[in-house]
């Protein structure tokens, strides 16, 4: 695990160690709280495209706030109706503070949200098989507001640790009866110095615990080979029936999807941004009206990245050339393309002990901003979408 490749080998294995856990339970639900696309989220799809599973995605807190703030001032009928439902510790809300703010509006920034409980919402469903909990900001008031579901579905539960208390966390799975395994199929064992692999942990019902130890040695030493376009080929061309069999006919885990184009509908920001606009065929995203934007991208592994974000229209009064960008909070060395419109590209290592599901990236555009007719907004940049890749 001292290299991205050793990523792609988590990948496997816990595509490997979920798949076949969940291969031999009857058919019910998986659960997954996440940005959308992060490793977890990903196997968790694997695993209901392989199966009979049903597959529920619910937001992560950053996603769902950013939904919230893409919203028009006044919401349509169908905004409410189809707003998705955001997990907490009980059925009522939970607020949020930032410290961060206090220096750009002389005092911490408050926020709340209606959360449910997942005891509450599991009531009368179909029992939970796979709870990817992929939200460390709510990941310990969610844990606690599935104390009933855990006891009695006993489904797998998946976690990142960044962010979290791992004393906390692995106390409170203990108390539930389960053990952990991290990203290398080692039992986790505090005592020790976190590993690479310790940025995700496979939680696992005690009593279950055998089948996994059973098949340690085929899932350390079966590391798998590189994915190929050939691999990718033949996991889209397979027919539903051998996917839901694909250890017997030998089928790989799904490519973790790397290469991605983020449309502006799709980006998750988090402040400082106006809602999406379109014409029916593309969409854009106009930053502002604050100097500083915050936008979070979902991906698969940690890696190093490249990215390209393509933007259609700046208002700034020295062009894009004075843009700066933060990648995971550190400044990074960028080219750009073009004054009012163009590219800003750039590099960014997302490391292992770092990761949970997601890239944070903060566009800094510094400047007075021209006037736009009677628009009353601070119209800074314009996003169209965003390309990230692996850097070579």
């Amino acid at each position: 695990m001292k290299s991205e490749t050793g990523h792609f080998h988590a990948y496997l294995l816990a595509d490997r160690v979920i798949g076949s856990l969940l291969d031999s339970d009857s058919e019910g639900t998986i659960l997954s709280i996440d940005i959308g696309g992060s490793l977890f989220d990903t196997v968790a799809g694997n695993a209901a495209r392989a199966s009979h599973h049903r597959f529920v995605s619910s937001p992560s807190l950053v996603r769902h706030r950013s939904q919230l703030l893409g919203r028009s001032p006044q919401p349509r009928p169908s905004d409410i109706v189809e707003e998705p439902v955001l997990f907490g510790r009980v059925d009522g809300f939970a607020q949020t503070a930032d410290d961060s703010e206090t220096f750009e509006s002389y005092g911490p920034h408050f926020e709340a949200f209606a959360t449910c409980s997942i005891d509450s919402w599991a009531a009368g469903r179909q029992g939970l098989r796979l709870i990817h909990f992929g939200d460390p900001v709510l990941t310990l008031d969610q844990l606690a507001g599935a104390t009933t579901t855990l006891a009695r579905d006993r489904p797998v539960a998946t976690f990142y640790t960044a962010g979290l208390d791992a004393w906390d966390l692995l106390s409170c799975l203990e108390r539930y009866g389960y053990r952990a395994m991290n990203l290398n199929a080692e039992e986790v064992q505090l005592a020790d110095s976190p590993g690479v692999a310790d940025f995700g942990w496979i939680a696992i019902p005690s009593e279950r615990y055998a089948e996994v130890l059973s098949g340690k040695s085929d899932l350390v030493h079966d590391q798998g080979t590189p994915f190929s376009v050939w691999q990718e080929v033949v996991e889209r061309n397979s027919p539903a029936r051998l996917q839901r069999s694909r250890s017997v006919f030998g089928l790989p885990a799904s490519t973790p999807p790397l290469i991605r184009k983020f449309t502006a509908s799709e980006i998750v920001a988090e402040d400082d941004c106006y809602p999406v606009e379109s014409d029916g065929i593309s969409s854009w995203r106009w930053l502002g009206p604050r100097p500083r934007t915050r936008l979070v991208l979902p991906c698969a592994l940690p890696e190093i990245y490249q990215l390209e974000i393509v933007v259609i229209a700046s208002h700034l009064q020295d062009g894009l050339g004075k843009c700066r960008v933060l990648f995971e909070g550190r400044e990074v060395q960028t080219t750009v393309h073009g004054t009012d419109q163009g590219t800003i590209t750039f590099v960014g290592h997302l490391e292992a002990r770092n990761y949970s599901g997601c890239m944070t990236i903060d566009i800094i555009t510094p400047g007075t901003v021209s006037a736009v007719g009677a628009d009353p907004r601070a119209l800074r940049l314009n996003v169209q979408s965003i390309a990230v890749s692996p850097w070579r």
